[in-house]
């Protein structure tokens, strides 16, 4: 189902309806990504699209602009790990952020099937915030593992 119906929007800007399609290279535009990521890119990734066609990734869109970058890699048999790259768009909208982030694995990771879906983040307060709200426990801290040598934690949910 690519249509992800509608979300009211906080501050009372009505409602705006979602959809979600296979990723294409057409829909990546570094700058509407909120500035953490778009550093990551520049800095780790060289400027290159961090998402290719060939990847299990989707785009949200919110009317006709990308809203959020996700999609997902198999681990093993059964274990999917998931990730995104937010807009400023998005940032600015957490709870539908958090609304879109949700429909992503309910209507698309899960025909994978997986027994489990896990993912990490930066070890922070706002992060462990956004990871709850998205139904994942903690199961860790990676210590000195994210790009820069900083903490990440290990977030996983069972399905």
């Amino acid at each position: 189902r690519n249509d992800l119906g509608f979300f009211p929007l906080p501050r009372g800007d009505g409602k705006m309806k979602l959809r979600i399609e296979h990723f294409k290279e057409s829909h990546f535009d570094q700058s509407l990504l909120i500035d953490r990521d778009q550093d990551y890119i520049d800095r780790h990734l060289e400027g290159r699209a961090p998402i290719t066609e060939d990847d299990i990734a989707w785009t949200v869109f919110a009317g006709d602009e990308p809203f959020l970058y996700c999609g997902a890699f198999p681990c093993w048999n059964g274990v999917l790990e998931v990730y995104q790259f937010v807009t400023k768009r998005a940032a600015k909208r957490p709870k539908l952020f958090v609304k879109a982030c949700r429909a992503v694995i309910d209507t698309k990771v899960s025909v994978f099937k997986p027994h489990r879906i896990q993912t990490h983040s930066v070890n922070d307060a706002l992060h462990d915030r956004w990871m709850r709200a998205m139904k994942f426990e903690k199961e860790g801290v990676l210590r000195k593992w994210g790009p820069d040598g900083q903490d990440f934690a290990i977030w996983g949910r069972l399905v």
